[in-house]
């Protein structure tokens, strides 16, 4: 590896650009967005001694030895068999960082879910006195991070299936796969093809290390037929002769193979649906699997903290309930969501597309969903399949207009829930901007008389 080119200049793409620099490799970036990697070079937020590549084609590639890929790149076949023609290594930015890490790796992966886990389980680690890294589809980029870990600390690895797309070299300690749902249709040739890129994650483990897999969901328990070191988590009684965790009377029990004992008595804690009490139950079972002492888990227990975005209640005024929800960017995240609630629903669904099959899920709505208010890029194709349904609907193109049409018709004791089953880029830069703007309208009309 002496001549690498990155795709994709995103926060990623400069975080791998900054490392190889400081690895003494030559390095060169490219974006389809010309303007925007002038001006990011202009600024000086990529190095000088980054050169930029202005046109990506075949021929481009005789110059290179490594592709460095940011999450939101994906290589034509085209491009990846002439890769292989060359002996062109082709690298996610996570596998990059992987080859310089010293820490132990716990990564975790699933449609649904991962940050809330990675965020407990970066809790746990935190109160037990370890230096944790919290990295990847999380928000800050592994490459960016790297230099700065040592081998006493661990790093605790979002992974999306887009940064497992090309992993080679990342080696964990421990990976667990939380569930399976359709998401990303829009990038995947089908269902199967995004379901077995996130399984890639069992073949990133160490040869001792543990596959953590999810016993209440079949197609992910199915993964661990053929995985010795493979154990299970789940929220009812695992078979005597299934190795791993499970929640019996509120207290987190561990079958070993050869008997069956209690870690933890589970302590009150604020946490809304199934769901999360899965997501917890992986990060316990990771952290025990690291030697954290379950005395240590429980008092991280005690004062554990919600990520945002993810079912977060924001306000109430004249009984009714906001809930942002934007971290729900499939719908099998928006099920589970309008399953934690039993009061009726003002459901707040769109953004940009990727490719899911609304009238299905619009066909199955429970009856506590009163009325779904579109917005966005979506907004017309979602307002157009509700009133084939005859389900109660609005349309708005922005989000700002969708959330004064549902706080007006709801009334005492409903709901209104943001879990907009789409991504966020049409109108804004991430989920997070979406939930901030959620919040601040919610807050904004609290504080009117």
């Amino acid at each position: 590896m002496q001549n690498c080119l990155i795709l994709g200049a995103g926060v990623s793409g400069i975080a791998a650009a900054k490392l190889l620099i400081d690895k003494q490799k030559n390095v060169y970036i490219h974006d389809k967005d010309k303007r925007k990697l002038r001006e990011l070079y202009d600024a000086k937020i990529i190095d000088n001694q980054v050169n930029l590549i202005e046109k990506f084609n075949r021929k481009t590639l005789q110059f290179f030895d490594t592709l460095v890929l940011s999450p939101g790149v994906k290589l034509n076949t085209k491009i990846l068999q002439e890769c292989r023609l060359q002996n062109i290594q082709v690298l996610s930015e996570i596998d990059l960082a992987s080859m310089f890490c010293k820490a132990p790796i716990f990564a975790i992966t699933g449609t649904n879910g991962k940050t809330t886990t990675v965020n407990y389980l970066h809790q746990i680690f935190v109160a037990a006195g370890i230096k944790s890294h919290l990295l990847g589809n999380v928000g800050v980029p592994f490459c960016g991070e790297v230099d700065k870990i040592d081998s006493k600390s661990k790093v605790v690895l979002e992974v999306s299936s887009f940064q497992l797309e090309h992993c080679t070299h990342l080696e964990c300690a421990a990976a667990a796969i939380l569930n399976f749902a359709p998401d990303h249709l829009d990038r995947y040739s089908c269902y199967d093809d995004y379901e077995d890129t996130k399984a890639h994650l069992l073949n990133c483990i160490a040869q001792n290390g543990v596959a953590l897999l999810n016993y209440d969901d079949v197609r992910v328990r199915s993964r661990g037929l053929d995985n010795l070191n493979a154990q299970y988590f789940s929220l009812t009684k695992l078979p005597p002769d299934v190795k791993g965790y499970y929640i019996c009377e509120n207290k987190v029990m561990q079958n070993t193979g050869t008997r069956t004992r209690e870690l933890i008595e589970l302590p009150e804690l604020n946490i809304r649906g199934d769901h999360n009490l899965s997501n917890l139950l992986c990060a316990i079972a990771m952290a025990h699997i690291a030697k954290i002492k379950p005395a240590q888990i429980l008092s991280a227990l005690t004062n554990l903290s919600q990520p945002r975005h993810r079912l977060e209640f924001a306000g109430e005024k004249n009984g009714v309930k906001f809930y942002n929800d934007s971290k729900a960017t499939n719908i099998h995240s928006v099920k589970t969501a309008i399953a934690t609630f039993s009061q009726p629903i003002h459901l707040l669904l769109g953004g940009s597309d990727k490719g899911e099959d609304f009238a299905k899920f619009l066909s199955k709505l429970p009856p506590q969903v009163l009325t779904v208010t579109a917005f966005g890029k979506m907004g017309k194709k979602i307002y157009r399949q509700a009133k084939r349904q005859k389900l109660d609907c609005a349309y708005f193109p922005k989000l700002n207009l969708a959330f004064d049409y549902a706080k007006n018709i709801a009334e005492a004791g409903d709901v209104v829930l943001l879990s907009p089953a789409c991504a966020s880029f049409d109108e804004f830069p991430n989920f997070e901007a979406r939930g901030d703007t959620f919040c601040n309208l919610v807050a904004e009309w609290l504080s009117e008389k």
